[in-house]
Order: structure tokens, then C-alpha cells, then sequence
């Protein structure tokens, strides 16, 4: 319940694009990379809307996936449930608009499940999938 309740702080703080910088110079980014680990669904679906919202920042992007956080997202676009499921695709989509990043992306395998997305019967998945 901590958890959750604190990755649902740094969702809230990191929809202002003021702190999307400063909560990963504080160190939040890995903890939230752990998070997205957790095998509650609702501590998953905060840690990946943070990140999701963290990644606009094009700052934040690489620092992401030098913190380990692309095999995390690739294992919830396939597993996790549908919200989870937005908020993954949301960060690849985030992660996609830098182009250094996308052998990354490939090499971790998140073609597959991004394309198997794309026939989701949920439109918002199908959106964050086609875009990514």
C-alpha cells in the first residue's frame, strides 16, 4: 500500500512538466523502474503513468533506459493489464520519438507485443500502440 500510494505521488507531480526533470535528478526514476516489477497491478499501473508522463521530457528518455526501465515496460505491454498495458505502450510511444533509442527498444523485443497491441479491443491501447 506504501508503495503504491508513493508511486501515485510521483504520477501526480510528474503530470507537471516542471518536475519531470527534478524528480529523476532526485533519484526517483529507478525506484519507479522497480515498481513497474511489482506483481500488484495497481503499484504497476502508477509506476508506468509516471513514467509515461517522465518520458515526454526528451531529458529523461535515455536516462530511462540506462536505469534498466525498457525489459520492465516490454514485460508489461504483454502481461500487464489493460490500463498498465496504456500507460507501457504510452512510454514506448514517449521513448520512440528519440531515434537513438530504437535499437534499444528493437534489441529488448518491444516490436512484438507493440505490434500484437495493435488489434487490442481497447482503442486507447491500440492508439498508444500505433503510435510508438
Amino acid at each position: 500500500k506504501i508503495q503504491e500510494q508513493a508511486a501515485v505521488a510521483l504520477r501526480n507531480l510528474s503530470v507537471n512538466p516542471q518536475n519531470e526533470l527534478q524528480i529523476v535528478q532526485e533519484g526517483g526514476l529507478r525506484p519507479l523502474v522497480a515498481l513497474l516489477r511489482s506483481s500488484n497491478d495497481k503499484v504497476q499501473r502508477q509506476a508506468a503513468g509516471a513514467i509515461a508522463n517522465l518520458t515526454v521530457n526528451p531529458k529523461n528518455k535515455l536516462k530511462l533506459v540506462q536505469a534498466g526501465g525498457l525489459a520492465p515496460l516490454v514485460t508489461l505491454l504483454r502481461s500487464g493489464s489493460d490500463k498498465v498495458k496504456e500507460h507501457a505502450a504510452g512510454a514506448m510511444r514517449n521513448l520512440s520519438m528519440n531515434p537513438e533509442l530504437e535499437p534499444d527498444m528493437l534489441r529488448e523485443g518491444a516490436l512484438p507485443p507493440l505490434i500484437s497491441l495493435l488489434s487490442h479491443p481497447e482503442m486507447k491501447i491500440q492508439l498508444q500502440s500505433a503510435v510508438a
